[in-house]
């Protein structure tokens, strides 16, 4: 062979070699990018020219079918529940209303992935979203509840009908139900109503007025990292009248406390808790107040001392956690509503500050004070409570800013914080008003 011939040879099967290489490096390139080009298709997708919204920093979202957005936390967490703990403080509160002739009504309300699983994309199960297991909690924490002897509302079944039947009952670009959903909502709050023996007398009718446009928070966040306009939280509002043929006010009422939900009067959602009880219905909201917010205010006001409801219904979102800050908060409603507080704690006002000796107070039983700042529509209330040698435990209370303040707060303390203090210090950042005052509860 000659050297011409062994050369050339030789050049054949580097290339061979070559081509081998690149076949096999192609392919590993390829299973290595397949991730990516799923998720860059799922970009490309887009119906609005959304870029990039489950990485977005104001709201982490996923964009869904049919014009449908979630945001990622909170709405596509899987895991929606209660503590064993906090039904027990739930059911606790639930028996001090009780005795004081109000009967309390929960309505967790669903996400709104739980309602429209259809809507979601394989993106939505790639962040770890399984709402099978969504779901499957939801119905675990309502039989906990039931359990524990709670009037409890489950809109779920109806919801996910309507989505079913192709009547959304949430909007595309917002939390928040349709006037649809949030009848369906009422509706499930007057079963429950009824099933416990509490259905009211009155007669209300819904009745539609126009159609109208809704602020949106999330849709507004939303529409920064889109090219098209995103569909709008446009609904057909509703209002609710007596069609009782009798004239003057039932004189048994209920009242709605939730969030907003309750406070988007455009949802009607209180008129159709009217319609679905028989009864005259209050309702007070707080948009993002969370679980606690509206209750706080409306169990520390002088509305529900004066004139408590025969009905009270406790909205909240069940992808607003309950625990978050303990159980102080539930252990405060639980307080507000029993207002067995008449022991007075004499006190020195120094400073904006209420300084009490507490050495007198029983120390064998869990401690429960009410403190009222005068009339200061104060949002944090701290108490320190100071032991013989001077070491400070300092426990807090606050507000949402957006929620009526009474000035009442009423502090259950979870821990032995006051186990071996001698002295108390109330104080709230701010000047106190004309006749503030300080009561241990029994």
């Amino acid at each position: 062979m000659s050297a011409a011939e062994s050369f050339g040879e030789k050049k054949m099967h580097l290339r061979s070699i070559k081509q081998g290489l690149k076949a096999v490096i192609g392919a590993a390139l390829l299973t290595a990018l397949a991730p990516l080009v799923a998720y860059a298709q799922t970009q490309v997708s887009s119906g609005f020219g959304c870029r990039a919204l489950e990485h977005n920093r104001a709201l982490p979202a996923v964009e869904g079918k049919d014009g449908f957005f979630f945001a990622i936390n909170p709405e596509l967490m899987s895991h929606h529940t209660l503590s064993d703990a906090m039904v027990r403080e739930i059911a606790a509160l639930s028996e001090v209303l009780r005795t004081k002739g109000t009967a309390l009504v929960l309505l967790p309300v669903p996400t709104r992935a739980m309602a429209l699983i259809d809507k979601l994309t394989p993106l939505a199960r790639g962040i770890g979203y399984d709402p099978e297991q969504a779901v499957a909690v939801h119905q675990e924490m309502l039989k906990r509840l039931r359990a524990a002897r709670i009037i409890t509302a489950d809109a779920f079944p109806q919801l996910r009908q309507a989505a079913l039947d192709g009547n959304a009952p949430f909007l595309n670009t917002d939390p928040r139900p349709t006037p649809a959903g949030a009848r369906i909502l009422a509706q499930s709050v007057g079963a429950a109503v009824v099933s416990a023996g509490l259905k009211g007398v009155g007669q209300f009718q819904s009745v539609m007025v126009n159609q109208t446009v809704i602020p949106s928070h999330m849709r507004a966040i939303l529409q920064m990292a889109c090219h098209s306009e995103l569909p709008r939280t446009e609904v057909t509002s509703f209002v609710t009248v007596d069609s009782a043929s009798q004239s003057g006010e039932i004189s048994e009422h209920l009242v709605v406390l939730g969030t907003e939900t309750t406070a988007t009067k455009e949802l009607n959602f209180a008129g159709f808790v009217g319609e679905s009880t028989g009864y005259s219905v209050k309702s007070y909201g707080v948009p993002n107040g969370g679980a606690f917010a509206a209750m706080a205010s409306y169990l520390t006001s002088n509305d529900y001392a004066t004139a408590a409801p025969k009905v009270l219904v406790w909205e909240w979102p069940v992808s607003s956690s309950m625990g978050a800050h303990g159980l102080q908060p539930i252990r405060e409603l639980s307080a507000a509503a029993a207002r067995a507080c008449k022991n007075k704690i004499p006190f020195m006002n120094r400073d904006d500050k209420l300084v009490a000796d507490i050495n007198w107070i029983a120390k064998d039983r869990p401690l429960v004070l009410e403190f009222d700042t005068g009339g200061v529509p104060a949002i944090r209330a701290s108490f320190h409570f100071i032991d013989a040698e001077g070491v400070t435990k300092s426990r807090s209370i606050y507000r949402e800013p957006n929620q009526v303040l009474t000035g009442r707060f009423y502090f259950s303390p979870v821990d032995p914080v006051a186990a071996h203090a001698v002295s108390l210090e109330v104080e709230t950042g701010q000047p106190l008003g004309f006749a503030p005052s300080l009561k241990a509860c029994e």
